[in-house]
């Protein structure tokens, strides 16, 4: 049933169909007078007029219809959790919420979706124990069982530390200016005038900003497949680099990718975008579009000779009219995860061999 409705919901069409049918239904029966009383029927035909308004207006307060684009991914023991970002349209409140998704990692099975609030925000998760904001509310979830931990409100902080009994002016994550992945923390600006650090998992409060721990992982920038690891030193695998010829890029070694690649490529590519490397298996993955339209693109494995392994079209992988490449990627236990529009795949980097596919 939710996939029926996903579908519907996702459709322009249908829900125009729709929205005439029940506009015009309305209006046919607030023409009707089922009673014999004036007053009766005129708050019959304001009620079937409300009625027909009202409907347009809940539209998007209704927790269907497939993603558009997902921004964060996390990784837990036995489940993976994907981030849907608020669709906005005019003024703070209107628009979708933010959506997050909870799939079985073993097989791609969707085993929850809800609304994140608008605005919404994930942090991360630990084992399978997922953080994230509800808009200001701070709420711990077990994404394997189901279940919300604690939900910490705005007004609640008190109850944590004492001193943040005078109120909390902002509520932030540490991390969002940041390209990198970092270890997560939530910044608490009091009305004190002083700054907190709060650590969701250990519910620990810190006054000082803590030191920032990397964790090994490639950052989240296209042009470079890049691991962090302290704020002085990283390791540089591929990144993008201008050809000179127009707008088509080179896919270089970086300084730490020099000894496993023995030349350079020479092919040229429009708005490349990195996905994954693996040294040992010595196979790379990317992105890129034909035109400059960026309406198509292929996904392309290559080794480290630039011999290519396997290619993808977009029209192979997807159905969607609208997917404007890949928006999120992560190589975890020598499987690719990566998302394209709705759809989300577990792939094989070496064969492309599909472990699963979800449309969500």
């Amino acid at each position: 049933m939710t996939e029926f409705l996903d579908d519907l919901y996702s459709s322009f069409i249908a829900m125009l169909v729709i929205a005439f049918f029940l506009l015009f239904l309305f209006v046919f029966l607030a023409t009707l007078k089922p009673f014999k009383n004036n007053g009766l029927n005129k708050v019959y035909k304001m009620l079937m007029y409300l009625c027909s308004v009202t409907f347009f207006f809940t539209i998007p307060l209704f927790n269907y219809g497939h993603a558009k684009r997902f921004e964060r991914i996390a990784f837990g023991k036995t489940t993976i959790c994907l981030f849907e970002q608020a669709i906005r349209a005019v003024g703070k409140s209107a628009g979708k919420p933010a959506r997050i998704h909870i799939l079985d990692i073993e097989t791609g099975v969707r085993k929850e979706r809800f609304a994140a609030g608008k605005p919404g925000e994930m942090l991360g998760m630990r084992n399978d124990t997922l953080c994230y904001l509800d808009e200001k509310d701070v709420v711990l979830y077990d994404a394997d069982n189901l279940k919300e931990i604690y939900r910490i409100k705005e007004e609640e902080w008190g109850t944590i530390l004492p001193e943040l009994a005078v109120g909390v002016e902002n509520i932030d994550i540490t991390d969002q200016t940041v390209n990198h992945i970092v270890s997560h923390f939530i910044k608490l600006d009091c009305l004190n005038g002083k700054k907190y650090w709060f650590e969701p998992f250990s519910k620990k409060i810190y006054t000082k900003q803590p030191v920032t721990e990397y964790i090994t992982d490639f950052d989240n920038k296209k042009s470079e497949l890049t691991v962090k690891i302290s704020d002085n030193q990283e390791l540089k695998y591929l990144q993008t680099s201008s050809s000179g010829q127009g707008r088509l890029e080179y896919i270089v070694p970086g300084y730490n990718g020099t000894k496993y690649f023995s030349r350079i490529d020479s092919t040229g590519y429009i708005n490349p975008f990195l996905l994954c490397i693996d040294t040992v298996k010595k196979i790379f993955v990317f992105g890129y579009y034909t035109t400059t339209k960026k309406e198509d693109y292929f996904i392309e494995a290559k080794d480290f000779d630039y011999n290519t392994k396997w290619k993808k079209a977009n029209n192979e992988l997807v159905d969607e009219t609208k997917n404007p490449g890949v928006a999120v990627c992560k190589y975890r236990n020598n499987i690719m995860y990566f998302t394209i529009g709705s759809y989300f795949f577990a792939a094989d980097p070496v064969t492309f061999k599909l472990y699963w596919k979800i449309q969500l």
